[in-house]
């Protein structure tokens, strides 16, 4: 993983590994929550705050025009636009790393269960057992209701 492996373990570390259903129905969950369209309405207010300040900005940049003052306006609001667009690409990425991380664990447990370490499903266990999760599955938006 890399650079976000600390947060992929944070995230990671309550998945249940007791049986394969129980791992797939919360990793679904968690998948869920790390897919694009969750990341983006998890960060609203900053995308309001990008807004503001490209506003901010445009206004810096009309106020030169009529006064040399208006350069601290762009200074200030080009500053906080890299802070922000930072943290966008930083919550994607980490999104994508947990995404990675899950599909990893999912092959991992798979296994166990393939060589008779872990039941597919605890016995008070009520219909169908979730999809795997699979690179092709979980970077697409069509997985979403077979969780």
């Amino acid at each position: 993983m890399g650079r976000y492996q600390d947060y992929t373990d944070k995230v990671l570390k309550d998945l249940p590994d007791s049986s394969v259903a129980e791992f797939r129905r919360d990793a679904w969950k968690l998948a869920d929550r790390h897919y694009t369209p969750g990341v983006v309405l998890d960060l609203y207010w900053t995308w309001c705050g990008l807004g503001a300040l490209m506003a901010m900005f445009g206004f810096g940049i009309a106020g030169l025009w009529y006064d040399v003052q208006a350069w601290w306006i762009i200074a200030i609001s080009g500053a906080l636009l890299f802070l922000l667009v930072r943290r966008i690409v930083t919550r994607f990425k980490r999104a994508a790393a947990v995404r990675r991380a899950l599909v990893a664990a999912s092959s991992d447990i798979d296994k166990r269960a393939e060589s008779g370490e872990i039941p597919e499903r605890p016995t008070d266990w009520q219909g169908d057992l979730p999809l795997a999760l699979q690179s092709d599955n979980v970077n697409k938006i069509y997985w979403r209701g077979n969780a």
